[in-house]
Order: structure tokens, then sequence, then C-alpha cells
């Protein structure tokens, strides 16, 4: 998985997608590879790409063990775009430099976390999926304190020294 670029010369302008390749055989041995856009995120001017970039590695994580290699790929790989499709308007707003949401992640290992576990719960009930700012911050604000307890869990020494963030 990967973000593409596809540029318009007639306006100059160049829009991100979320996509996959897959290799389609045309009968014995011969076949070619083909591009399954899951989600288009817009115009690049308005996207924050590098946190755009650590959505996909945080999605392409949640989603691994549905895409496979092998004679059903093509098909399996079409599943995962339509379930990422639904939830397109939230990496909208996940992405977009208006939400300003990159900042409410912590850098490092945490933050791959977080990520995860909100694309998760989006993947898991794509019905909530909540394509406004302040529904992706009420379930962002879930995801912290779960992230919170998790490492509270995970390191109690930590905490004893105020060192929990």
């Amino acid at each position: 998985m990967y973000i593409r670029r596809t540029t318009v010369k007639r306006c100059n302008r160049s829009y991100l997608s979320i996509a996959h390749n897959v290799w389609h055989s045309k009968g014995r041995g011969c076949g070619e590879s083909r591009t399954i856009v899951f989600a288009n995120l817009g115009a690049e001017m308005h996207l924050d790409t590098e946190f755009a970039r650590e959505v996909v590695n945080a999605l392409e994580r949640c989603v691994a063990l549905q895409i496979r290699r092998g004679a059903n790929a093509s098909e399996l790989t079409r599943k995962v775009a339509a379930q990422v499709r639904v939830i397109e308007p939230f990496l909208r707003v996940l992405v977009s430099r208006r939400s300003g949401l990159t900042d409410c992640f912590p850098k490092g290992q945490g933050r791959d976390r977080m990520l995860e576990g909100l694309l998760r719960s989006k993947l898991d009930d794509p019905e909530n999926c909540e394509d406004s700012l302040a529904g992706i911050l009420s379930t962002l604000h879930r995801v912290i304190h779960q992230e919170r307890a998790f490492l509270l869990r995970q390191t109690p020494a930590a905490v004893e020294y105020g060192q929990a963030y």
C-alpha cells in the first residue's frame, strides 16, 4: 500500500490517493500490475503528506492479514478497498492540514499504536464513522485514553517518576 500522486497538468495540481498494486495474469505466465485505489485523499496542497504516509502505514498494518499474494489476491484486495472506501471521508479529514490533527498524536511508538487503534475502530464499525472534526476528535480522545491506560499497565515505574505522557 502506498500514497499515489496524480498530477493534473492543466491546472498544475497534484492529488493524493491510497493505492495498492496487484498482479493480474492474462493467461499462461504473462500478466501485468494493476493499481487498485483504496481512497482519494484530495489535493496535495491541502494535506499533511508526511502524516498521510504514517496513516497509510498504520492502515496497511490493520489490513495486512487480509491482503495476501496468490490466486485470489486481486479479489481480496478489492474487498479491502471497499472497506477502506467507506471511511474515505474520515481519512480525508484526518490527513487534512486544516484539521490540525497531526499535533494531537505524540511522536514515536505511541503515535503508531494510536493511529492503528483509531483506524481499527473505524474499520470495525464503519456505520459509526464520523467524518466531522468533532466526531474524529471524540474518537481520538477515547483512543488516547486507551493508549494511556495501556502504557500505564506496561510501565508502572514510568508513572512513579512522572514520565508517562
